[in-house]
């Protein structure tokens, strides 16, 4: 049952994430219109004259170091004709009627230009040699087509063309900014003059007679425009994010407020809704930007106040524009179409800041919107965006639909969570999986699977949660703390081969450690892994030893070739030596066998033999001229041994040659009897060697375990008499006391008596 209900919930969650995916293939933003790309234009500016509907386009002749004028018809680029203006440089430009008036300037000198729509040069006029054009403080303004203003450093320049002749005059000095205004279908000309950020408002006539003058505030950046009666005025100070407004009512030649607001000077503009002005502009509330309509009702003299929230994902206002019908709200990564009503027609993300810089102009024309700036411009076609609804609907159902998904992925991950964490649990307590711990950031251990707790020797219901450190319990344990101690301060991934003297044994362990980080590169904690490789080392050992067993045997048989060959000439003087290198071959065979078959053979074949017989055959097989200091002396009654011979007298080999390891310098006594008891026959090995403390005794039938400190033991003896005990289904007992000597008695069952008779 709670299986299908996970299933029908994960089916559901599938078909929510599909709708909204389908959804999204066909509107692709919630708002009725979008952009297209359809044309750019990279290397100059486009100036667009929407009366005579024809394109300029002037961009620097980098190869010649002129300036290069294209013009077309239309906005989209076809037909185009070009026209480079010698050594003349731009320095602005203007679209007079169907015409267009270059300002420029060559050498010293400044220069007005007037070229028809087919770049054909009509009239060329010389600015007076003392004037210097400032770009950066030019602006150029037309009162009609014959009449237009240059305002340069702050001194204003009325130029006249009449029957294309330029007449350039000097009319005022100290203006801050000026406008070109219209009352009751006249023209006349608003200056605004600068006396230390202290303004005069001046109303010029045509013959640049004072008509009204008002005192306002302004600051060191001012701009000017009309709105329909009224004259705005901006001012603010660089780095302000505030802005003062004057409005000056043209019909009754009054201030009728001056207020601040706080926005930059570039994103605020104005707008007329029937007799009201509109003040739009750009506000943050915390990480929200916020369009703001102020409306100045002028009976009331007083403000209304209205708000839209702007899409999210949105930076840094640059420049909002408003075009009487819409207003264009531009951001550094982003372009909003707003209309009078403050409804958000279009939305799309243009990286304005990385594509025109910080200044540029924004143009509506029919289906086009142009962006230019001096260096790069963009035609964008306006479509309409037909199913915008369903977005729109969708981003509402949001609001709903995201609080219940997130309810559904959280239950179906809560229940993936519990079961992938029940799995991790029954696995890492796999007996092959290794040792396992999980320490987290602040060095403490979480999770011990069994094989660490074993590792370290640790109580099974020890709680986690404490420094790792705090879980050292033996000595044997101190490389383990220093590894992780090296971890914890590279915090990068580990591994070593560490050897543990543990009390049952000497461990080898390949340690592995890896650091865990989040998303953010933030440290979590670290998996440590230990794997014992104690038996994979001795089984290479083991290897190792049985391929130089199995080489050793070649040899051994041509040294016991060789030997037989002699005795065929040997003197009696070299009798006895050739015997001793025979028998020693032969000895020497055996006991490489005995490495090569160790652990092989589990098949015992129980023969009679005698007691003495048995004794002497192991004595035999120790050369006293190789033990000249070590005297094995045997004793015993005579009776019956049922045995596997050969396999016990490898057993007791391997115990006398430990004995005589035993012993300093190789000098001492070995000692070989046999007994019987009630159910046991007993063989006994005793050395007068330096015996063992309680802690070697207890390790002593450790496998592969050895106390010789020159590499010379692997502790294959003590494993091949352990073996062999045990396919007797016999005991080993070993007495012995630190630097008293150690006895060794193998006990085999006399029931093997029945083996042998079968």
């Amino acid at each position: 049952m709670r299986n299908n209900i996970s299933k029908r919930l994960q089916l559901l969650l599938c078909s929510m994430l599909m709708l909204l995916a389908v959804n999204s293939l066909f509107a692709d933003n919630k708002y009725p219109l979008k952009l297209e790309i359809a044309q750019s234009h990279t290397g100059g500016i486009l100036l667009f004259d929407s009366i005579a509907n024809i394109s300029y386009f002037i961009k620097p002749n980098w190869e010649s170091s002129l300036d290069v004028i294209t013009c077309w018809h239309g906005v989209e680029k076809s037909n185009s004709i070009g026209k480079p203006l010698g050594n003349y440089q731009i320095i602005d430009a203007k679209t007079v009627g169907r015409n267009l008036l270059i300002l420029s300037h060559d050498l010293d000198k400044s220069y007005l230009q007037l070229f028809d729509s087919t770049l054909n040069l009509i009239s060329i006029g010389q600015f007076p040699e003392d004037l210097t054009i400032n770009p950066s403080s030019l602006k150029l303004k037309k009162e009609n087509d014959s009449v237009l203003y240059i305002l340069n450093n702050e001194n204003l320049y009325k130029i006249s063309i009449l029957n294309n002749f330029f007449n350039i005059m000097k009319i005022v000095d100290k203006i801050a900014d000026f406008e070109v205004v219209r009352k009751n279908n006249i023209d006349y000309l608003a200056v605004l003059e600068n006396h230390n950020n202290s303004g005069i408002l001046i109303i010029l006539d045509k013959f640049l007679h004072e008509q009204v003058s008002a005192r306002i505030n302004i600051g060191s950046i001012n701009e000017m425009q009309q709105v329909g009666s009224y004259l705005c005025i901006k001012s603010s100070f660089e780095n302000s994010n505030s802005t003062l407004v004057n409005i000056f009512d043209l019909q009754s030649n009054k201030l009728l407020q001056s207020k601040y607001f706080e926005s930059d000077i570039n994103n605020i503009d104005f707008a007329m809704e029937k007799t009201n002005l509109e003040i739009f502009w750009i506000s943050k509330n915390a990480d929200q930007y916020l369009l703001n309509t102020t409306k100045y009702q002028k009976p009331e003299n007083k403000f209304i106040y209205e708000q839209t929230k702007l899409p999210p994902q949105i930076y840094e206002p640059q420049k909002l524009i408003s075009d009487g019908n819409e207003v264009f709200i531009c951001f550094r990564n982003a372009i909003l179409m707003v209309d009078t009503k403050s409804n958000i027609r279009l939305f799309d993300f243009i990286e304005l800041g990385n594509k025109f810089g910080e200044i540029f102009s924004i143009q509506r024309f029919e289906k086009y919107i142009i962006i230019s700036s001096k260096y790069y411009t963009e035609i964008y076609l306006v479509n309409n965006n037909p199913l915008w609804w369903l977005n729109r609907f969708a981003s509402t159902l949001w609001i709903y639909i995201v609080p219940i998904l997130l309810f559904f992925i959280a239950y179906i991950f809560m229940r993936l969570y519990l079961k992938e964490r029940r799995l991790f649990k029954e696995f890492i307590d796999f007996p092959s999986i290794g040792a396992i711990f999980i320490i987290n950031h602040k060095s403490e251990l979480t999770i011990a699977n069994q094989n660490a707790k074993d590792l370290l020797s640790l109580d099974p219901s020890i709680q986690f949660g404490k420094p790792f450190e705090s879980y050292r319990t033996a000595d044997f344990a101190d490389p383990i703390f220093a590894f992780y101690k090296h971890f914890d301060e590279l915090k990068e991934n580990l591994s070593q081969r560490i050897s543990l003297q543990k009390p049952e044994g000497t461990f080898e362990y390949i340690f592995n450690i890896s650091p865990e980080w989040s998303i953010t590169g933030k440290y979590k904690g670290a998996i440590m892994i230990a794997f014992n490789i104690t038996e994979e080392i001795e089984r290479k050992r083991l290897s190792n030893w049985a391929q130089l067993a199995h080489d050793m045997q070649t040899n051994l048989a041509i040294i016991k070739l060789n030997a037989e060959q002699l005795k065929n000439v040997a003197t009696s003087e070299s009798t006895t030596q050739i015997n001793r290198i025979f028998n020693q071959a032969i000895i020497l065979q055996k006991r490489v066998r005995d490495i090569v078959t160790v652990g092989r053979s589990s098949n015992l074949e129980i023969v009679q033999t005698n007691s003495q017989e048995l004794l002497n055959e192991v004595a035999m097989e120790f050369d006293e001229s190789l033990f000249p200091d070590v005297e094995i002396s045997i004793s015993s009654d005579l009776f019956p041994i049922y045995c596997d011979k050969p396999k016990l007298i490898r057993a007791l080999r391997n115990a006398i040659e430990n004995g005589i390891k035993a012993m300093p310098n190789h000098k001492g006594k070995i000692e070989l009897s046999a007994y019987q008891e009630s159910r046991y026959t007993c063989i006994r090995i005793k050395d007068n060697g330096k015996g063992m403390d309680e802690e070697v005794r207890k390790k002593m039938l450790t496998p592969y375990f050895t106390t010789s400190k020159d590499g010379s033991g692997f502790g294959i003896g003590t494993l091949i008499i352990q073996e062999v005990v045990e396919l007797h289904s016999g005991n080993l007992e070993i007495n012995t006391q630190k630097n008293e000597g150690t006895e060794l008695i193998v006990k085999i069952p006399t029931r093997l008596k029945k083996l042998s008779l079968n």
